[in-house]
């Protein structure tokens, strides 16, 4: 199991809060930041592999580097405005360096996978689906079971053939 130490955690809810706002006054209310962003994060450390797990936390670490070059401050990322770690994302973003871009893209669409199941019901309200819960324990599992083949359930050649 990898975890994300509390400083990664707090880069996480700020990038995320910056990406996924809730609008008080939009069809959509609630924020990313209303969800549970710390467990689902250690979910992600329970069930990814340990490379990509690593390029999410590098990606954290980028963006903590960036609010130093980009908002010119040496105060936390968190600790920053809206609109500055916005446009401390944007200039990841828009880096010329394409794993920086990657990171990036990474971040975002790991924020969504929390924040499309937070708002589902809001924005297709009926048409939700229930959520099969063996789906879920199975997923869990997939994991634990590619460890124990030793090879990433990945078939070797001599396996293959």
């Amino acid at each position: 199991m990898t975890t994300m130490t509390e400083t990664e955690k707090r880069i996480a809810r700020a990038a995320y809060d910056a990406m996924y706002p809730g609008d008080p006054s939009g069809r959509v209310k609630v924020g990313i930041a209303d969800g549970d962003i710390e467990g689902f994060l250690d979910d992600l450390g329970e069930s990814w592999e340990w490379l990509a797990f690593t390029a999410l936390r590098a990606g954290l670490v980028l963006i903590a580097l960036g609010s130093i070059v980009f908002a010119r401050s040496l105060r936390p990322y968190w600790s920053l405005s809206r609109e500055k770690r916005l446009h401390v994302l944007d200039r990841l973003y828009k880096s010329d360096v394409y794993v920086v871009r990657q990171v990036i893209t990474m971040q975002k669409a790991t924020a969504g996978f929390l924040y499309g199941a937070m708002i589902r019901s809001e924005i297709a309200p009926g048409r939700a689906p229930e959520v099969d819960e063996a789906l879920v324990e199975w997923r869990k599992l997939v994991p634990k079971h590619r460890a124990a083949d030793g090879h990433g359930g990945v078939a070797t050649n001599e396996e293959a053939a």
